[in-house]
């Protein structure tokens, strides 16, 4: 028999048919969701985390409505949500930066794992936090506003 030629170069695909690097890009990236009382605070928390490289982008969305029950009482309050975009291990980092800085007592922060994304994209938020990843093992104290 002769030999069989070469597969053309491709990533190893997984079990879900996504070529494996897209998928450990993926893989490595997480989307934070977290409200916020108004859009100042929001933005001051979002910039000094893009400043912390903690993230490669901070989205402050338009004022909403939210409606909760806080201490047994239903509350209606306008808020702010902001998307944060880092890599998976700077998670609990981020976690933990965010509610040093924050008003509320309990606040909402939500992580999700993209099932994919533009290439690019997630080689880019993985590039603007490499650097913070390299001293993952930094405490929080040490994480104080530079401005």
């Amino acid at each position: 028999m002769r030999p069989q030629p070469a597969a053309p170069d491709k990533p190893e695909a997984t079990p879900n048919n996504k070529p494996k690097s897209d998928t450990t890009v993926a893989d490595a990236v997480v989307v934070v969701y977290s409200t916020y009382p108004d859009h100042a605070t929001a933005e001051t928390i979002g910039t000094a985390l893009v400043d912390l490289h903690l993230v490669a982008c901070a989205n402050i969305l338009p004022p909403m409505t939210s409606i909760y029950h806080w201490n047994s009482e239903r509350q209606r309050d306008a808020e702010v949500a902001m998307l944060l975009k880092t890599r998976a291990s700077l998670g609990q980092r981020l976690i933990a930066e965010i509610k040093a800085r924050h008003p509320y007592e309990n606040p909402a922060i939500l992580l999700f794992h993209p099932s994919g994304g533009s290439p690019p994209f997630l080689e880019w938020i993985m590039a603007q936090t490499a650097e913070t990843a390299e001293t993952a093992d930094m405490s929080v104290g040490t994480l104080d506003d530079p401005s």
